[in-house]
């Protein structure tokens, strides 16, 4: 890593600030100038884009940078190991005989990966999940279609992804799925998969909650359901942008927010919906 291939990562990104940029130059310093760290960061690299055992799903549950290489590091850590894979990100898509269409939003996205936590979140850094989640488009496990992602799961399973940017009307999620069929078998090889989806979206309770005329209401009868595991986390992180807090102390800027608070404050729990699309 040096700073060649940071500015044309952040080039190859669009990420045109210079306080990023520098913040991206220290971090690299504090990596190369100390041997155990540079050990633990490129064991790190590894696991994002080597490793084919899944030791990347082990990251999901750690917390802070800190924890992740057991000592003070820069914050800027894990988008500089986001930014190390940027040349690895166009040779897949090059492998994969991405179009200009499919290349330009997986650049579009990994602008957002690198600095939606930064500028809309006010963070120091961008969190360990979205670290991974940029690793999605860099191993080119991803394609979009319309309102929807489609995330390559194996020759038969095709996972959906719902981005936050804009409403999720249920018209355009069908014509993303009728749509997505030709374009996963032409850059995944798989024809006729079953389609699956893990989200809060698709929670019971929520759906119990919203009215039948909602999006999400109509979102969530497009599959069979199944109940998973307490997804309060996403709850705070998707409907109310924080992170976990006295529910006494939850926004009520929305209906959706007004019914989860009330839900929540009268003892009850949310949990995940894991759902077959019919």
């Amino acid at each position: 890593m040096n700073k060649e291939i940071i500015d044309n990562a952040l080039s190859y990104y669009g990420v045109n600030d210079d306080w990023y940029r520098n913040q991206c130059y220290a971090c690299m310093k504090t990596i190369k100038t100390d041997n155990g760290l540079m050990q633990k960061f490129e064991e790190l690299l590894d696991v994002l884009y080597v490793d084919k055992t899944q030791k990347i799903n082990q990251l999901w549950s750690i917390e802070s940078t800190e924890e992740l290489f057991h000592q003070p590091v820069h914050p800027f850590v894990t988008s500089v190991a986001l930014l190390y894979g940027f040349q690895l990100h166009q040779k897949n898509m090059f492998e994969h005989h991405f179009d200009e269409v499919q290349q330009s939003i997986h650049k579009i996205r990994m602008k957002e990966v690198l600095t939606k936590d930064i500028v809309q979140r006010k963070l120091k850094s961008i969190r360990i999940s979205q670290m991974i989640w940029g690793t999605y488009f860099i191993n080119v496990r991803l394609v979009e279609v319309g309102r929807l992602q489609y995330e390559y799961v194996d020759m038969h399973t095709i996972r959906i992804h719902i981005p936050s940017d804009e409403k999720l009307e249920v018209l355009k999620v069908i014509d993303s799925i009728t749509s997505s069929k030709n374009v996963i078998k032409q850059y995944f090889k798989v024809e006729e998969p079953q389609y699956v989806c893990d989200s809060w979206l698709l929670s019971p309770e929520i759906h119990q909650l919203v009215s039948k005329d909602s999006n999400i209401y109509q979102f969530y009868e497009l599959f069979d359901v199944s109940k998973g595991y307490d997804c309060i986390r996403d709850i705070f992180d998707f409907v109310y942008r924080t992170k976990e807090c006295d529910y006494r102390e939850l926004a009520e800027e929305t209906s959706l927010q007004r019914a989860i608070k009330e839900y929540l404050l009268d003892g009850n729990c949310i949990y995940l919906g894991c759902g077959i699309l019919k």
